[in-house]
């Protein structure tokens, strides 16, 4: 055009996409570059060392794939529209949107962890096939790859576990059915949900979580190995009813901890443990 070159290229296939075209609209000595196609093997690239950060990236990059998949034991992530940029400290920023609505930015810096922000941290969640379903929630991550896939350490805020089978299972053997109707109207409501993980192959490692709500506490380690909707559970816990209540007990000098034994006991509190596969465990 004279103002603008553009040049575009097609059927590029490697180890780390399919069906890729890569788009190059240079314009006043500024380039632009999008990269689209069928999948992005983020897994693959982050094993190899592609996607290390340098900070240098003088352009702008889309990346606008129909799947990312994902590393470790995580499923993947569909339909992703993201930028990447470099943020002037040696760091490169994935960010953008994934699925319907839910937008993440992941900061890529040139030594460290990976750190992960979502404002939907429980539709992320769902999306990655680590609940079956969670509302609202902010997310934050942090993540290290490992010679066999990731490890780090989830933290959400307000986030409300809408649908989750086998959490509604352990609630009715529990008999706190009164909490086991509200997951299936509103959702049981957690403050803060932690989670330090362990990811590879088809497996995640849940090393000690803690989730705590006005209603109920719940702590959680063990194994979920498989694919989503086809994943076999071995884990085990405690269930801490009325939560509120044992943490403002909690709350009083040097008693509280002896009555109620910290955040992750309570002074009603029911050991639990789930086995077998995630549509109809053991409880």
């Amino acid at each position: 055009t004279g103002r603008q070159e553009v040049v575009r290229a097609t059927g590029l296939s490697s180890d780390y996409i399919s069906d890729g075209v890569l788009q190059v609209i240079s314009q006043r000595g500024r380039s632009n570059l999008e990269l689209s196609g069928g999948f992005l093997d983020v897994g693959r690239a982050l094993d190899d060392g592609l996607l290390d950060g340098d900070g240098a990236l003088n352009a702008s990059l889309r990346l606008k794939f129909e799947q990312l998949l994902m590393p470790g034991g995580l499923d993947p992530l569909i339909d992703a529209n993201l930028s990447v940029i470099g943020d002037g400290k040696g760091a490169t920023v994935v960010a953008g949107q994934v699925g319907k609505g839910v937008t993440l930015s992941l900061t890529l810096p040139d030594d460290g962890p990976l750190k992960l922000v979502s404002a939907n941290g429980g539709e992320l969640l769902r999306m990655l096939g680590i609940v079956e379903d969670a509302k609202g929630g902010r997310l934050d991550a942090i993540i290290n790859n490992t010679s066999n896939g990731i490890s780090g350490n989830v933290v959400l805020n307000d986030v409300h576990v809408t649908k989750m089978p086998v959490f509604l299972r352990l609630l009715s053997v529990a008999s706190l059915q009164g909490l086991a109707d509200g997951l299936q109207g509103r959702g049981v409501r957690f403050d803060e949900v932690r989670i330090p993980f362990e990811a590879e192959d088809g497996k995640i490692i849940i090393l000690d979580a803690l989730a705590k709500g006005p209603s109920i506490g719940l702590t959680i380690k063990g194994t979920a190995m498989g694919e989503e909707g086809n994943r076999i559970l071995d884990l085990k816990g405690v269930l801490i009813p009325v939560y509120g209540v044992n943490s403002l007990i909690g709350q009083v000098p040097i008693i509280g901890n002896l009555v109620t034994g910290g955040e992750r006991s309570g002074l009603i509190s029911i050991n639990y443990s789930l086995q077998g596969s995630t549509t109809d465990p053991s409880v």
